[in-house]
């Protein structure tokens, strides 16, 4: 038994738990992906490249969103591209 299990309860063991460091690391993380330029950030998936044509880039940056939306919108899976390494 971990310390933080023998801290908590039966009950609480049914609760979800997250360290408010993992968090702050992710929210860091998220600022830092924003603040480049798109068209200077080099997108992975599964540690494979994607290939992501400028004109594609240019279309979302008119769109008023930001870095992290052009993935969680699929943007960019939505306009026929494809892996490729690069």
């Amino acid at each position: 038994m971990d310390e933080l299990n023998m801290v908590l309860g039966d009950n609480e063991m049914s609760k979800k738990i997250f360290k408010i460091e993992r968090v702050l690391e992710l929210l860091n993380e998220i600022k830092e992906i924003n603040q480049c330029n798109l068209e200077n950030i080099i997108w992975t998936k599964d540690s494979i490249a994607i290939d992501i044509p400028l004109a594609v880039i240019e279309d979302f940056a008119y769109m008023g969103l930001n870095n992290i939306d052009f993935i969680l919108s699929e943007f960019y899976l939505e306009n026929g591209l494809n892996e490729t390494t690069k």
